[in-house]
């Protein structure tokens, strides 16, 4: 029988193969609201410039703030198996200056194009330090967008 290696699988499957690590992330006292359908997640606690920045993509979004939960990664390092077993009412993540493996999602890095698993839609970009100098910002734009469906 011929064995194929995960390599060569996406070599010949054009969709991306997804895994979800099975390490369990346990936080103490992480819970949310029910109506917060939205997780930000940044590496760090956020400068003045960058709450200033993701204010304002906000007021752009004419989003409700009280559906918007931002977490400090570097605070509660959450995985996204954590997430989607935990808290089935997320509809999407917004993840700014993190990769995919930083939520234990062992999955292919598309940088600023949406991604749909368990019925969550994410999207990992730059940090918002970055993201006034990025040259592909009106891009990220466009998809934050279409991820809160603007």
């Amino acid at each position: 029988m011929l064995s194929l290696n995960s390599f060569a699988l996406t070599q010949i499957y054009d969709k991306p193969i997804y895994k979800i690590d099975s390490v369990a992330t346990s936080i103490k006292n992480f819970s949310l609201k029910e109506n917060i359908d939205t997780l930000i997640i940044v590496p760090q606690t956020l400068q003045a410039s960058e709450k200033t920045t993701l204010d304002k993509i906000f007021k752009a979004l004419k989003y409700e703030e009280e559906k918007v939960k931002l977490v400090i990664h570097k605070e509660q390092a959450l995985s996204f198996k954590f997430i989607s077993n935990n808290f089935t009412q997320i509809k999407r993540i917004l993840v700014y200056g993190l990769l995919p493996k930083d939520l234990q999602l062992n999955t292919l890095h598309y940088p600023d194009r949406i991604i749909e698993l368990s019925n969550i839609q994410m999207l990992f970009t730059v940090s918002l330090e970055q993201l006034g100098n990025y040259p592909y910002k009106k891009w990220v734009w466009q998809q934050t967008k279409e991820l809160f469906g603007v």
